[in-house]
């Protein structure tokens, strides 16, 4: 069984395991800030002008972000 790991994002090498726990952080981040502020997929998408299925599909780990996108769960 994998270790989990947290990091600083960016001390990360490109290695492929830590990007994939790096990609997993971001959905998982990102899905809790979310909710957190009772948003639907919808409503974010909106928000930040992306459209909520890719939304989805970045909560979901299924697409990676654009360097454009990871600026949302800044603030």
């Amino acid at each position: 069984m994998k270790k989990r790991r947290f990091y600083n994002y960016l001390q990360i090498e490109e290695d492929d395991d830590d990007k994939e726990l790096m990609l997993e952080g971001f959905a998982t981040n990102l899905r809790k800030l979310r909710t957190s502020r009772n948003l639907t997929q919808e409503q974010l998408g909106a928000l930040a002008k992306i459209n909520y299925k890719y939304l989805g599909e970045l909560e979901r780990n299924v697409k990676s972000p654009s360097a454009g996108i990871t600026s949302l769960t800044a603030n």
